[in-house]
């Protein structure tokens, strides 16, 4: 006897008296029938930057559509809400980042075009769909959650993620969504700058300054709340412009009453009775996201047995270090990257990292960013032209995708 199987489609077994009539039909034929149900899978059209080789991110970059399938077991579908860009993202597009996207080569509709890469290291999803496996106690459709892990590919409409690679925010009404988009990379690359370097209770420490660098940037001005929030003195250094007074007073109104100074680099290199007073202040702390000439001023303020961190160089220039500096102060340059200090790290450790940062945010310590700009993306044009005004460095924006 032969023996097929026949596979019917969900829509047709609703039907029992066509089911019935198929299954006479098979036996008058001598066929033992078996009857499977499958279930038709429901799949999601994902608008999707993405880049097949480094270059320029205003060359290199794609608007593309591709086919998201049903969440994997232990995976969560994703609605991406906000997804940040921030300068590592375009260095990791130039290719001059350590921490690289996998290329995607699951992507249903973009098989002929391997490699394909998706950039974005943090953003805000919000849960659309549980995969089997996933725990409805711990997990349901409406929650936020935020990247756990580096480069997993946030520039997109749609993302199927393990839930071991994401965290689970706790909703308040005190967390808008710009600062659930920003909080992984920026407010916690702040976080741990102060924490890591600044050691309370110290004497080096006492009545102690901070100097930073780039203090209008996300990362800049969270220091400065953080500051405020730890009764930190704070000095931060931005450029000429225009409005540069509405800039300076929106960025004072953020930190500690009177211990909070903001100068343009031209200022600081000019004004001898600044460059007294600030001399006078025990400024214990520098912070570096720029480099370049600027920076080698900038540590001229630092008292001697002081550390210079630096987490950034958007001058793509090198830092000018003045011998005496190192003999006579005895300063010390160190670097931070958030990415890599977590990297061995297991989940729980950045859980922990997000949820100090929730109480500083529910606790009013840590205020909305008023620079943000929702940038709805249509095109790919609309992401070439906002990435060359953020890599042009004079926008004073914070911009966030969203698809």
């Amino acid at each position: 006897m032969i023996e097929r199987s026949i596979q019917y489609r969900s829509v047709p077994l609703l039907h029992p008296g066509r089911a019935r009539q198929q299954v006479s039909d098979a036996s008058r034929c001598g066929r033992r029938l078996r009857l499977y149900h499958v279930s038709q899978p429901t799949r999601t059209v994902v608008k999707a930057i993405t880049y097949t080789q480094n270059g320029d991110p205003t060359e290199v970059l794609r608007y593309t559509s591709y086919t998201l399938p049903d969440p994997l077991p232990n995976e969560l579908r994703l609605r991406m809400r906000l997804s940040p860009l921030n300068p590592a993202d375009i260095n990791t597009i130039q290719g001059r980042y350590p921490f690289k996207p996998k290329p995607r080569t699951d992507l249903m509709g973009l098989e002929n075009q391997s490699p394909v890469y998706i950039p974005g290291n943090e953003g805000l999803g919000v849960v659309e769909q549980l995969g089997s496996g996933v725990d409805p106690g711990l997990w349901q459709v409406g929650d936020w959650v935020i990247t756990g892990k580096p480069q997993l590919g946030t520039w997109q409409s749609h993302a199927n993620l393990n839930v071991e690679d994401v965290i689970k925010l706790q909703r308040s009404k005190q967390l808008t969504d710009i600062q659930a988009a920003t909080m992984a990379v920026n407010l916690a690359t702040g976080f741990r700058l102060i924490k890591d370097s600044y050691h309370f209770g110290e004497p080096h420490f006492k009545d102690g300054w901070i100097i930073q660098n780039g203090a209008n940037s996300s990362v800049g001005q969270f220091v400065i709340q953080l500051c405020k929030a730890w009764d930190i003195g704070c000095i931060g250094l931005i450029r000429d412009r225009p409005d540069i007074e509405t800039v300076r007073n929106d960025l004072i109104k953020l930190g500690p009453i009177n211990k909070t100074k903001i100068l343009t680099y031209k200022e600081l290199e000019s004004d001898t009775a600044l460059r007294s007073q600030l001399k006078s202040l025990n400024i214990c702390l520098g912070f570096n996201c720029v480099s370049g000439s600027t920076t080698s001023e900038l540590m001229k303020f630092l008292r001697p047995n002081s550390s210079l961190i630096t987490y950034g160089g958007m001058s793509m220039k090198p830092i000018p270090v003045p011998t005496s500096l190192l003999i006579f102060k005895n300063l010390q340059l160190k670097g931070f990257m958030l990415t890599q200090s977590l990297a061995k790290q297991p989940l729980v450790t950045k859980a922990n990292l997000i949820s100090d940062l929730l109480k500083l945010i529910e606790t009013g310590q840590i205020s909305a960013q008023t620079n943000a700009q929702i940038v709805k993306v249509e095109s790919v044009e609309t992401v070439r032209d906002i990435i060359g005004k953020a890599m042009a460095g004079n926008s004073g924006k914070k911009y966030l995708f969203q698809f």
